[in-house]
Order: C-alpha cells, then sequence, then structure tokens
C-alpha cells in the first residue's frame, strides 16, 4: 500500500467520526476507548528509512519510512528482533549473491536510507504528532524463517493490502550502502557526509548499532541534518528525489501538470504531440541546439564550399537536412490546429542562450495552445484563467507539500540552512507573504496596458528605454512593483501590442481600429510621439503575461492569417520561404482568424513554490555549463 493511501484512508475515517458525533453524542468512555483504532490488518508498506530510533528499552524501533508518495512519512513501530533478523537476512543474502569466500556479516543494523518493507497492523491513534502507526506483531518475528530480500522482483503480488505472499519475513530490506562493508572510494569520498554531520548521525543511532557498525562503510550521502540545496544541485544530484524539499517540490509539479492539462480537457482542448526533433527555428533566434548522427560528421575535403558541393552535403545528412532541438512546437501545433481546432501540447523546448541566471534554463517545459476561430481577448481570458484556476488548485490539492516548503522557509529565515545559490530572497519573504500573493494574484483580474505604456510608466521610475527596445527582468519588476502599489495588492500584469521589431514574423499585425486597448490609450495620452510610433503597422497583436516575483510566465499572440502580410513579414525578416513554405501555404487552404500562447511551466512553479532557483524546480536542469547526469 502507498503511504499516501494510508493517510487518505485516514482521512476517511475521522470524516466519519466526526460526522457521527455530530449526529450523536458518545459517551465519554467510549471515546476514549477509541484512543486507538484498528485501521487494516496485514497491510505491507515499502519504502526508505529516513529516519528511526529505539524505544521500550531497546525491545522496539521506530521508524520513520516513506515511498515518495506523500510529505508526510509513515511511523512503523517494528520490534528490535524482527529488525536485527531483516538485516542479518539481507546481509547473508548479499553474501550468497557475492559468491564464496564472502562471510555474512552479522549485526548489521537498520540504518537511515534503507529500502524496507514493513508488514502490520495499521492502527489510528489520537494526541500524538502522528495519526496512523504501522504496527508488527511482537511474535511476527518468528512467524517465518525464510526471505526473498535479495530480489524484490520474485515476490509474487497480492491484494492491496500487501504486495507480497508468503513466505515472508515482518520486515525485509534491500542493501543499498554498506552491505558489503567496501570501504570509500576516493569519488564516494568526496560526496561523503561531513564530519559534524557524520557525528550527529552517529549520535542518533542506537549505541549497539554503533557499536557493530565499522568505520569504513559506504555513509549515506545526504546529511543528517539537511543538505543545502547547493550542495544537492552539484553533489546529490542524484538523491535530490530524497530530499523533503525536492520531492514536494516534485508533487507539486506533477499536480501542477494535472492541473493544467485538466483544465484544457474542460475547455475542449485536444492534447496533440509536436516532434522534438525539426528544421524550423520557431523564435528565428538562432539560438537552438543542432542535432546530429554518427554518420553526419564533417568529412575532410579538398573541393570548394559551392552551392552544389553544399546540396550534396545536406543529403548526406541523416534526416537529409540540419536538425534542431526543438525551441518551440507552435508552428507544428497551429498546422495541427488547422484541421483538428483547438489543441494544446505539453513538450520541452530547447534554447541555447547563455543566460546563466536563476530563471533560465537551456531545457525547460512549454504548454503550448493553439485556438481557431479565436481573437485576443478570448485568448487572453483562456490565459489569465489558467493561471488563475492553477495557483487556486494546486496549493488547496498539494497542502502537504507546502508545509515542507514552509518548514524550509522557516528553517532559512532562522538561518540553519543555506537557502542556496547565493541568494538571500527567501530570507526575505515568510511563507505566510508568498501565500498571499499567490492568493492575491489568484483572486484578481489581471491588469493590462500597452508595450507603449509600460514604456511611459518605466519613465516615471527613471528608466529610459526608446521604442523597439525589449523589456528585460528588471523593467518587468518595476513595473509589477508599480502595479502592486498602485492596487494595493499583487497581481498580474499583461502587456499588449509589443513593437513588431520585437516579435517573430507570424504575429499580426495591427491594422486601424484593432486594439481597443491602443485607441483608449490614444485619447488619454498625452505623448503624441508614443502615438505615432505605435501606430497602424508598428505594433503586433501580442500579449505578454507577468507576475510577481518571476515576471514573464506566458507569451501570445493573434498569428497573421492574411497571406500577403505573412509574405512581406517573411521577408522583412529574412524567413526562409523554402523550410517555412508550408506555414505560408497554410493561408492559402481556408484561411482563418486564430492565435495561440505559451506557458513556462517552470517559471510557474517558481511563483507556486517560491524557490529562487529554476533549478529546484525540475528534476535535471541543463543550464549553461551545468548539466548532471
Amino acid at each position: 500500500m502507498r503511504i499516501r493511501h494510508v493517510h487518505a484512508l485516514v482521512e476517511r475515517v475521522e470524516q466519519q467520526q466526526r460526522e457521527e458525533q455530530e449526529q450523536q453524542q458518545q459517551p465519554q468512555q467510549q471515546q476514549q476507548q477509541q484512543q486507538e483504532q484498528l485501521l487494516q490488518a496485514a497491510v505491507c508498506v515499502c519504502g526508505w528509512v529516513m529516519s528511526l530510533r529505539e524505544g521500550g528499552g531497546g525491545s522496539l524501533v521506530f521508524l520513520d519510512v516513506s515511498d515518495g508518495s506523500c510529505a508526510q512519512p509513515l511511523q512503523c513501530l517494528v520490534p528490535a528482533a524482527a529488525a536485527d533478523e531483516a538485516a542479518d537476512a539481507a546481509a547473508m543474502a548479499a553474501a550468497v549473491e557475492e559468491g564464496e569466500g564472502h562471510a555474512a556479516p552479522r549485526g548489521r543494523r537498520l540504518r537511515r536510507g534503507d529500502s524496507i518493507c514493513v508488514r502490520g497492523d495499521l492502527v489510528l491513534v489520537k494526541d500524538r504528532r502522528h495519526k496512523v502507526e504501522l504496527r508488527v506483531p511482537p511474535h511476527s518475528s518468528n512467524s517465518s524463517s525464510s526471505s526473498n530480500s535479495g530480489n524484490r522482483s520474485n515476490s509474487s503480488s497480492s491484494s492491496s493490502t500487501g504486495r507480497h505472499e508468503e513466505p515472508f519475513l515482518p520486515v525485509q530490506t534491500w542493501e543499498l550502502h554498506g552491505g558489503d562493508d567496501r570501504p570509500l572510494s576516493s569519488s564516494a569520498q568526496t560526496s561523503a557526509v561531513p564530519a559534524a554531520a557524520s557525528a550527529a548521525a552517529a549520535a542518533a543511532v542506537p549505541a549497539a548499532a554503533a557499536a557493530a557498525a565499522r568505520t569504513d562503510v559506504l555513509r549515506y550521502p545526504l546529511p543528517v541534518r539537511g543538505a543545502s540545496l547547493e550542495f544537492c544541485r552539484q553533489k546529490g544530484i542524484g538523491f535530490r528525489s530524497r530530499h523533503p524539499l525536492f520531492a514536494a517540490a516534485s508533487r507539486i509539479r506533477a499536480e501542477t501538470e494535472k492541473c493544467l492539462l485538466d483544465f484544457l480537457d474542460a475547455q475542449g482542448f485536444l492534447r496533440v504531440r509536436t516532434p522534438i526533433l525539426t528544421g524550423l527555428d520557431c523564435e528565428s533566434s538562432g539560438d537552438t541546439f543542432t542535432v546530429c548522427s554518427p554518420r553526419d560528421a564533417p568529412r575532410s575535403s579538398s573541393s570548394s564550399s559551392d552551392s552544389s558541393s553544399s546540396s550534396r552535403s545536406s543529403s548526406r545528412l541523416l534526416l537529409g537536412k540540419p536538425m534542431f532541438l526543438s525551441v518551440s512546437g507552435q508552428l507544428p501545433l497551429e498546422a495541427l490546429s488547422w484541421g483538428l481546432g483547438d489543441v494544446y501540447s505539453l513538450s520541452p523546448a530547447f534554447r541555447a542562450e547563455n543566460s546563466n541566471t536563476q530563471r533560465h534554463l537551456c531545457e525547460f517545459w512549454m504548454l503550448e495552445v493553439e485556438a481557431s476561430f479565436a481573437n485576443r481577448p478570448m485568448l487572453m481570458r483562456l490565459a489569465e484563467g489558467i493561471l488563475r484556476h492553477t495557483l487556486t488548485h494546486v496549493p488547496a490539492a498539494c497542502k502537504q507539500d507546502f508545509a515542507v516548503l514552509a518548514a524550509h522557509r522557516r528553517s532559512s529565515n532562522s538561518g540553519s540552512s543555506s537557502s542556496g545559490g547565493g541568494s538571500s530572497k527567501e530570507n526575505v519573504q515568510t511563507h505566510d507573504a508568498h501565500m498571499a500573493i499567490l492568493a492575491s494574484v489568484a483572486s484578481q483580474p489581471f491588469e493590462v496596458i500597452t508595450y507603449s505604456e509600460a514604456l511611459r510608466r518605466l519613465q516615471e521610475e527613471g528608466v529610459s528605454l526608446e521604442w523597439g527596445n525589449d523589456l528585460g527582468a528588471d523593467e518587468e519588476k518595476l513595473l509589477l512593483q508599480q502595479t502592486a502599489r498602485n492596487n494595493g495588492s499583487s497581481r498580474g500584469l499583461v502587456i499588449v501590442d509589443h513593437a513588431q521589431s520585437l516579435k517573430p514574423f507570424y504575429m499580426r499585425v495591427n491594422s486601424a481600429g484593432d486594439s481597443p486597448v491602443d485607441r483608449q490609450r490614444d485619447k488619454n495620452s498625452s505623448s503624441s510621439s508614443n502615438s505615432s510610433s505605435s501606430s497602424n503597422g508598428n505594433t503586433v497583436a501580442s500579449f505578454d503575461i507577468l507576475l510577481p516575483s518571476v515576471g514573464e510566465v506566458v507569451g501570445g499572440s493573434l498569428r497573421e492569417e492574411r497571406l500577403h502580410l505573412l509574405e512581406k513579414a517573411m521577408r522583412e525578416k529574412d524567413v526562409s520561404t523554402e523550410t517555412y513554405g508550408f506555414y505560408r501555404d497554410l493561408r492559402l487552404y481556408g484561411s482563418n482568424p486564430r492565435g495561440g500562447f505559451g506557458l513556462g511551466l517552470d517559471r510557474l512553479l517558481l511563483l507556486l513554490t517560491g524557490l529562487s532557483n529554476v533549478r529546484d524546480t525540475i528534476p535535471f536542469p541543463r543550464a549553461p555549463r551545468y548539466a548532471p547526469l
């Protein structure tokens, strides 16, 4: 049984008890008798030992076991004899696998980080820090004499109450470290627990186990007191899933993806797949990763590099032409939308930008949406709706994981652990303040301004940008701070009608009267230069959504459906008609108004979790000069 199912069972039982108590007042004596209640017998739970301690005068071992399915571990009460028997059986199985000449070490005790299966009875307890325990009956240690702890896959599946059939020890372990007492290698020593943390770990292990343990066995790589985020990024990348903070972030990520997809499914959008290998550079930025096969390796040649030679070279490529990792699936997605209607995809994107910041990754995930027969207000409502819904739903659905984030933030504020990355941001913002920002953004309509208005507001803040200059992270931060001051609370900001020179060729050019926001701005604007410079032909029907703390999260636009204007934009931006001919040809047969947007999943998670570095929101980050595993 997964541990999250255990806690879900406890919640259902407690809810049922509350309902019964509301219907009829139970006698005080009966309530006292229900301080402990058997929930389910013969339950098997498998996971990893997060912590352990002895009790009952050494006759019991208290284990906190986690299987990663939820933030809250399960406390297991195990007779010390059963725990020792399981450890000895696992050590013996490991010695058998090593072959003759390897004696089975005796006295090996359970340790933090060991993988383990425990079978016992689920008991609901009250007036304690935990609500449920898995108790192994005292007589269980002698109830079975065999173990297949060396090979979990040989055990047959059983009912939902357990994973194994008899014969089965009440406690079963699979050694992950120290099983053969091999000395630390030089590489392992570099990632070993520091001396202070090692001493703390030894103090937490019972005296008998510490005496039996050899000094040269492999050490569990994560410190007892908790590893810093920087340590997990550099030395503990393979073990990050064992870190409570990263485990919580991973579950929040899974729930966020589910929330986004469910929202679009409910709106009638169809999920499709777009290629990762592509010959397209959707953003026309040139920041692409080139992909080649072994047969594509350049060959030495003394011939000149004329056009015929280049053609012959392309014909030798495995896929017939130069290929890249996709920077966006938008163009293929749009092609699908011409026949399938409203579609979306959730896929990785790759950009070879040398931006070594806390907001950028070379590999990240994008939710991309394309809608047929759409206008910009509809797209903006859809993008705003999906963001506000996610910011409301995910914190409510992941309360335990957000509690882990809160504990991390408290420890960072108190200085007991490092926030990683050298940033002090987490030391400034409390968990309550962070949750207040999420609630404020989710509950209020986003403010909409034009690109021209954004430039004017930045001038008020002392930042002078020329028309056609892009807005960077600092400018986005200033605009969000000003929006919060003007409205008295944090909220999303939408910037529309960007300069055409800033955006890709496929965005629809604004014609006279296309933008109501522009018309209102022109009516109220006192700056004739801004009004004239953003008039017809100089702006596109774009929109970027900025959110507090992270900046731009969504970028979208209407797509240019008018063939002659699309061809003009392709010529002006030097877009290859050979490579992008399919995109132009779509306008020849059933052209219609359409648009879409891309949502950066990792930046949205940065806002949800309140972490300061986007590398902590993704399991295996890829960034400039940083690609572990």
